[in-house]
């Protein structure tokens, strides 16, 4: 199972279905409650954890939680709740850090640049003076709304002026933001931009593996799932999803979803 608030777990699912090409996702995404990022970490690990409840009768073999938020908020006491594999995103700092000598730059939900637990991962990094980590409220909803909303472009222009100057990298620490790769790319172009989807979706792969749960055969299914209960809602929601993932725009390595 894929989790998210909204749209942006589609990101990850497009990475983890090249790394698993035959296994079955189920995505689903808590599109009444959507976005997490502004909301108190104990509300975010409620709502996820009545989310992932209404599945459990399906038989999951593992839990991502393709949100950072939600990982911030809910990986930890999951794992203490569930039998299945739980498995969450975290900013790809480290990588950043490795790869550049100069400013870091991390665009992530309040909720995730303010927890413990990023803050835990930062303080185990050597480099971790060099990080900046961006805030960026009202963002995902632009997304959801419109991953190519008008009012995107002068939000990041306006919210990276000031660090301009330093930032070598940008870490993506939510992954509604890696819809914006193109546009990122064309407004900085030599700069490295970074997330973590790759990382986990590797990582997944492991997990099932030494689990002996890999599958072998098949053609890997998707059930696109949200939390409204209203008919017209899921397929207005399913529709979404496949038009987001049959359509034009690119991943960074160029290939589409």
């Amino acid at each position: 199972m894929c989790f998210d608030s909204g749209i942006g777990g589609l990101t990850t699912l497009a990475v983890a279905r090249r790394e698993l090409p035959r296994e079955d996702f189920i995505y689903f995404a808590d599109t009444a409650h959507t976005p997490y990022g502004g909301r108190p970490s104990e509300e975010v690990l409620a709502l996820t954890r009545a989310c992932i409840g209404r599945l459990q009768p399906w038989g999951l073999k593992a839990l991502l939680l393709a949100c950072n938020a939600a990982t911030s908020a809910a990986a930890a006491g999951l794992r203490s709740e569930l039998a299945i594999p739980v498995l969450g995103l975290e900013p790809a700092v480290k990588p950043a850090l490795a790869a550049v000598s100069g400013a870091v730059v991390v665009l992530g939900t309040e909720l995730t640049v303010r927890e413990e637990k990023f803050h835990n991962l930062l303080h185990a990094l050597p480099g971790r003076e060099r990080v900046r980590s961006l805030a960026c409220p009202g963002l995902v909803e632009l997304i959801e709304e419109d991953i190519r909303h008008a009012a995107i472009e002068p939000y990041l222009r306006k919210l990276l002026a000031p660090h301009e100057a330093e930032m070598s990298a940008l870490v993506l620490g939510c992954t509604h933001y890696i819809f914006l790769r193109p546009l990122l790319r064309n407004l900085w172009p030599q700069l490295p931009i970074f997330d973590g989807n790759a990382g986990v979706s590797r990582h997944l792969s492991h997990v099932l593996a030494a689990q002996g749960q890999l599958k072998q055969t098949g053609q890997g299914r998707v059930l696109w799932m949200c939390s409204e209960l209203n008919e017209q809602a899921q397929q207005r929601f399913a529709a979404k999803c496949q038009e987001l993932i049959n359509g034009k725009w690119q991943m960074a390595n160029g290939k589409l979803f």
